[in-house]
C-alpha cells in the first residue's frame, strides 16, 4: 500500500506516550485540504488521532491540578492549553490569605482579542469552590490555546491561589 501522507515519516520519531504529539500532529495535518483527492490521507489522520487518543474522551494519565498565585487585582491567566491540546475543566477553586471582608472572583474565557465575563462570586470565605455556587455554569468547559481561562480577584487580600483541575481530551 503506498504512503499517501507525508506525515508518517515525521511521526516516526514520536511515541504515543510523547507529550509533544498533539502539537506535532496539528502541525502536520493543518495543510491537508478536505477534498476527495485526500480521502486516504484523511483516513490516515483519523487513524493517527484515534491511536494517540485524540478522540474527545479523557486521555489516561493527563489529569492535572494547575495552580497560580495572584497578589494584585489584575487579570491573570489561570489555565491555557498548549498548541493542539484541548482541556476539559473538572473543577476550580481559590484560597485567599490575608485581608478581611469580601473578596470578589471574576472568571473570564479569553480569546485572541477579547474576553467573555464567565463567572462572578463575592464571598467572605477564605476557600471557595466555584462549582459549588448555584450560579456556576455546570456544562462541560473546554479550553484550547486560543480560548483559555483568566481570573481577577478583587477586594482585601494578600494572595489568592487559584487552582484548576483539568483533564486533556485532545
Amino acid at each position: 500500500m503506498p504512503d499517501h501522507w507525508g506525515g508518517w515519516d515525521q511521526l516516526n520519531t514520536l511515541t504515543l506516550q510523547d507529550g509533544s504529539t498533539a502539537a506535532s500532529i496539528d502541525t502536520m495535518t493543518a495543510p491537508v485540504h478536505v477534498q476527495r483527492e485526500n480521502k486516504e490521507t484523511l483516513s490516515d489522520i483519523v487513524l493517527v488521532n484515534a491511536a494517540s487518543m485524540r478522540d474527545g474522551a479523557p486521555i489516561p494519565g493527563s489529569g492535572a491540578v494547575t495552580g497560580v498565585r495572584v497578589t494584585t487585582e489584575t487579570k491573570t491567566t489561570i489555565l491555557r492549553p498548549e498548541q493542539g491540546e484541548v482541556l476539559q475543566v473538572m473543577g476550580i477553586d481559590a484560597v485567599r490569605s490575608g485581608g478581611s471582608g469580601a473578596v470578589t472572583y471574576s472568571l473570564y474565557l479569553t480569546g485572541e482579542s477579547d474576553s467573555v465575563f464567565w463567572f462572578y462570586l463575592s464571598t467572605t470565605d477564605s476557600g471557595v469552590i466555584f462549582s459549588g455556587d448555584s450560579n456556576y455554569f455546570a456544562a462541560p468547559l473546554y479550553l484550547t490555546e486560543n480560548l483559555y481561562l483568566q481570573a481577577t480577584p478583587g477586594g482585601d487580600f494578600t494572595t489568592v491561589d487559584f487552582r484548576v483541575a483539568s483533564v486533556r481530551v485532545r
